[in-house]
């Protein structure tokens, strides 16, 4: 559901101004699962579900409020602020782990041997297990993001135009954990659920992570003749905290152990292009990237950071549009996290993978049939294609699953399809 207030002046007012409330509610309940295959039942039917998976559900629910208030100071000079609330409550029960002895098996594990996990791998499948032999997690998460950002736009016309943006954000957003595993036994293909834990036991399942962001900036648009140019810098200040009540605290009545880091960092910019004919343009841009690590981290992450280059060219005419880009992207740290669509164990954990390069291009290609050959009537067509070289450009060893347990410079970045491409119609 989404709803939208406007109130404004009368546009000839002296100084126009606008006010804009949105309100969005929304939400999911759906038997999705994380399960997966192994390949010899994915060979065999890729949309099997297992056994294990019966119990797998997602519930979901979104609340979703703004206000934006417009007001035109000057001719030409426009502050916009926003205020804004998002709460996201979700609670996504999957299987987890299986345990036919002394120890818990990863379901990434069982999947990959399925004959040295034999055992597990039957228990999955529907045969008949032990009690607490499937441990089902309850990822129970609450999430609140809020903040409030202005942006003074100031626009000047002449034989050079220019637009001249100021912004400044305060923003934080928080991340509560307070999860449990249930034990369930496999009985004549039925999940029966044997032990059901309290909420917030179990590694990492019981903490709230935050980040408090103060960012700032000015981006500078100028268009001479055929000419555009954009300059801009932005930066940011973050402070990250995370407070973890354990396995042993669950109503959270005692101290928690903290952690807490800073980040700052300047972020510059900029950007040129060039129209040769009204249907064709070329383009380049370099630009630095940033990731911080997540509240939480080993003291030793270090932020993301990379140099981002691309430049290419664009035809737009009527029906057909095309456009072919190469990128090249510099990292002097790239991070990796542990998460269960990687392989890991989702514990959202970072890790440093060093320095890497990420080079490639992409073409793009969309068309009107319908159009180009005067049909009386559309006929939208797609055509995407993207070549990636991903790779280290450093040596280390780590314990995160998808590298570990070396990298050599050179290896490929693993996850990252070389060449990807789609092609639609309608």
């Amino acid at each position: 559901m989404v709803g939208k207030i406007r109130l404004n002046t009368d546009p000839s007012a002296s100084r126009y101004q606008e006010l804009l409330l949105k309100i969005s509610i929304s939400g999911e309940n759906s038997a999705e699962t994380y399960l997966g295959l192994s390949k010899a039942d994915f060979d065999v039917n890729a949309f099997r579900t297992y056994a294990g998976a019966q119990k797998d559900a997602m519930k979901l629910n979104r609340q979703a409020l703004s206000l934006r208030h417009s007001i035109e100071l000057l001719p030409k000079t426009i502050l916009t602020t926003t205020v804004y609330q998002q709460k996201l409550k979700r609670n996504w029960y999957k299987l987890d782990s299986i345990n036919s002895g002394s120890t818990a098996v990863n379901i990434t594990s069982v999947l990959a041997d399925p004959i040295k996990y034999s055992t597990e791998y039957g228990f999955l499948r529907g045969a008949n297990s032990p009690v607490d032999a499937l441990i089902v997690k309850s990822n129970n998460r609450r999430f609140l993001s809020q903040g409030a950002e202005s942006i003074l736009s100031q626009t000047f016309v002449g034989a050079i135009r220019q637009e001249l943006n100021l912004s400044l954000r305060l923003h934080k957003d928080t991340e509560d954990r307070l999860q449990n595993n249930d034990g369930y036994q496999m009985s004549q293909g039925y999940l029966v659920r044997t032990t059901a834990e309290a909420a917030g036991t179990g590694n990492g399942n019981n903490r709230i992570g935050s980040t408090a962001a103060l960012a700032a900036y000015i981006i500078d648009n100028i268009e001479v003749g055929s000419w555009n140019f954009t300059l801009g810098a932005r930066h940011e200040s973050l402070e990250l905290s995370q407070d973890d009540y354990g396995a042993t605290d669950p109503e959270r009545k005692l101290t928690p152990t903290n952690q807490k880091s800073q980040v700052s960092q300047t972020l510059p910019g900029a950007g040129v292009a060039y129209r040769f004919t009204r249907e064709i343009s070329t383009f380049a841009g370099i630009h630095r990237g940033f990731g911080p690590p997540t509240p939480g981290s080993d003291p030793n992450t270090k932020p993301e950071a990379s140099w981002n280059s691309e430049t290419g060219i664009r035809y737009f005419g009527q029906g057909l549009t095309t456009s072919i880009t190469g990128f090249y992207n510099s990292y002097q740290n790239i991070l990796g996290r542990d998460l269960y669509a990687n392989g890991g164990q989702g514990t959202g954990a970072q890790f440093n993978g060093g320095k890497a390069l990420i080079q490639g291009a992409e073409l793009s290609l969309k068309a009107d049939i319908g159009e180009l050959l005067s049909l009386g009537f559309m006929i939208p067509t797609f055509v995407n294609y993207t070549y990636t070289d991903a790779r280290f450009e450093s040596s280390f060893s780590t314990s995160l699953e998808e590298w570990a347990p070396a990298v050599s410079k050179g290896d490929y970045m693993p996850f990252v399809p070389h060449s990807m491409g789609g092609i639609g119609m309608g």
